[in-house]
C-alpha cells in the first residue's frame, strides 16, 4: 500500500468514527499492557468486526494496530495539548524534507529528530499555530545569544537548587564526588568537571553536575587542579573546606591523585577503572614481560609463536622442511584474538613445540639475524 493510499484509508476511518458508523471500545479479556488504559479498539458497529485501528480515548489519535502485535508503544504515547487531527501525507512529506535539509544544511546529527526535546519543540510550534493561525517562523524563533543566556540562567538556577540540598548532605559527610580532566582532539582545550552523588532519606540515588568548565591554567599540574577545585567551590558560594568532607572517586592519574592529597581530601580508586585495567592487562598478556633473555627476548616470543604454527604443518619432516626456511617476526594478535588462545594452543602442541625448540636452538642465530 502506498503512502497516499494509507493516508486515505486512515482519513476514511476517522470519518467513519465521527459519523458513528464505527465505534471505539475498551479492550476486554486479559489486558496486561498499560497502553490499553489509553487506547481502545475500533469496531464496525454493524458487523462488530475489528477494523484494524486503535484510538486514544483522550486526544483521539488514530493508529493502525494489527492484533498480535506488541502494544508497548501504546503505553509510551503522550497526548498533545489539544485533540489530534488527521495529518495529511503532504504535510508529513514536507516536514520530512525540512528535516533532511536541517540535517544536511546545518550538519546536525540524525539523533536530533528522535529526541523528546525536539518533539516538544515541534509541539510548541504546532500549538502556537493552532491558536494564532499561520505566521512567519522568525516571529517565534529566539536569537542564538538569547538562548545561550537562558541556558546559563537555567543552569545557575539548577545549581542553586542543588546546593540548597547538598550543603546539609556535605556537612554530614554523606556526599561522594567524582572529577576528571580531558582535552578535545582538535583545539586542544582542557576541561574539568565535578559531579556529586548521594543517597537521600528515601534511599534514592541523586546525582548533580556542579560544573563543567574550561581548565583555567595552561598546565594540568596537581597545584593547578587543587586551586581550580577550590576556586570553583568559591564561585558556587561553598567554602573550599567543604571539599574535605566529601569522598572523591577518581582514576589513577598522578596529577589528580597528588592534587587531592595536597588538599587533604579523601580519595578512593574508581572500581570501573580498576576493572578496566585488570581486563586490559589480562587479555593483552605477553609471553615475556621481563627481559630475562636479554636482547633476544622478543625473538623468543616470536619463536614460540612460530613453533605453534609450524608444528602443525611440518610434523614428521622437521629438518628437511625447516632447515633453510626463514620466518619474519610476527605478532600473535594477527592469528589470535588474544594471547590466551595462543597459550592454550602452545600447551596442546607442547610435545611438538619442544622438538622444534630443540632444533631451532641449534640454529637460533640464523632465525634472529
Amino acid at each position: 500500500m502506498s503512502r497516499a493510499e494509507f493516508s486515505k484509508e486512515k482519513e476514511e476511518a476517522a470519518q467513519k468514527i465521527e459519523s458513528g458508523e464505527w465505534e471505539v471500545k475498551k479492550k476486554t479479556g486479559k489486558v496486561t499492557s498499560p497502553g490499553w488504559q489509553k487506547f481502545g479498539e475500533v469496531y464496525d458497529r454493524s458487523s462488530n468486526h475489528y477494523a484494524g485501528f486503535v484510538r486514544c480515548f483522550q486526544c483521539g489519535l488514530l493508529k493502525v494496530f494489527q492484533r498480535g502485535g506488541s502494544p508497548k508503544w501504546l503505553a509510551k504515547h503522550t497526548c498533545a495539548a489539544s485533540p489530534t487531527k488527521f495529518v495529511e501525507s503532504s504535510h508529513k512529506e514536507n516536514f520530512k524534507e525540512a528535516c533532511v535539509e536541517l540535517a544536511a544544511g546545518d550538519l546536525r546529527p540524525f539523533a536530533t529528530f528522535s529526541g523528546p526535546h525536539f518533539k516538544k519543540l515541534i509541539q510548541v510550534a504546532i500549538n502556537a499555530g493552532a491558536e494564532c493561525g499561520k505566521f512567519d517562523a522568525s516571529e517565534i524563533i529566539s536569537d542564538a545569544t538569547t538562548i545561550s543566556r537562558c541556558v546559563s540562567a537555567r543552569a545557575d538556577k539548577a545549581r542553586v537548587y542543588a546546593l540548597s540540598i547538598l550543603r546539609d548532605e556535605i556537612d554530614h559527610g554523606r556526599v561522594c564526588a567524582s572529577t576528571d580532566l580531558w582535552t578535545d582532539n582538535y583545539v586542544k582545550r582542557h576541561y574539568i568537571t565535578l559531579n556529586v552523588h548521594f543517597i537521600n532519606k528515601n534511599w534514592e540515588l541523586k546525582s548533580f553536575v556542579l560544573f563543567t568548565k574550561k581548565f583555567p591554567a595552561p598546565e594540568e599540574t596537581a597545584e593547578n587542579i587543587l586551586q581550580c577545585l577550590q576556586e570553583s567551590m568559591k564561585e558556587l558560594k561553598v567554602a573550599p573546606e567543604m571539599l574535605k568532607k566529601m569522598v572523591f572517586v577518581t582514576d589513577g592519574g598522578s596529577n589528580l591523585v597528588k592534587a587531592l592529597s595536597m588538599g587533604e581530601i579523601q580519595r578512593l580508586y574508581c572500581a570501573a577503572h580498576c576493572l578496566n585495567i585488570v581486563l586490559k592487562n589480562t587479555f593483552a598478556i605477553k609471553l615475556v614481560d621481563v627481559n630475562i633473555f636479554g636482547d633476544c627476548a622478543q625473538g623468543v616470543v616470536d619463536l614460540a609463536h612460530l613453533c605453534v604454527l609450524s608444528a602443525k604443518h611440518f610434523n614428521g619432516a622437521l629438518k628437511k622442511t625447516l632447515i633453510n626456511k626463514t620466518f619474519s617476526k610476527t605478532d600473535q594478535s594477527r592469528h589470535y584474538h588474544s594471547s590466551i588462545p595462543m597459550l592454550e594452543s602452545l600447551m596442546k602442541n607442547f610435545s611438538l613445540v619442544s622438538q622444534l625448540l630443540v632444533y631451532f636452538s641449534r640454529h637460533i642465530n640464523k632465525f634472529f639475524s
